[in-house]
């Protein structure tokens, strides 16, 4: 495994964990990081919202185009797909529709 520079902060709710056993969940987290934080995960995890064009863009291929732009294009936002589907509007059917036009008796 590739050694990772990164900085992480860990909290310890146990007291009694000494050095030893810190460093080795250090090592499980950074393990389970790699493995993790690759672009097919982040490609799952992600989609291109695509204002110009009015589309959402979930294709992998698609996606890893627009990150490895140095530079978004105006309008072209990259959002969390838990994030994304949080914002979305619930859309009324048909009947729900009928319902509400109905006349009230």
């Amino acid at each position: 495994m590739k050694a990772t520079n990164r900085d992480l902060l860990v909290l310890v709710k146990d007291e009694s964990m000494n050095q030893y056993q810190i460093e080795l969940e250090l090592e499980k987290l950074n393990s389970l990081l790699f493995q993790l934080e690759t672009v097919d995960s982040f490609c799952t995890a992600h989609e291109v919202f695509d204002i110009t064009k009015h589309k959402v863009v979930h294709n992998r291929k698609k996606i890893v185009q627009v990150i490895h732009q140095p530079e978004l294009k105006p309008f072209q936002f990259v959002c969390n797909i838990s994030i994304s589907s949080f914002l979305q509007v619930p859309t009324l059917n048909l009947y729900q529709l009928e319902l509400a036009a109905a006349p009230k008796a």
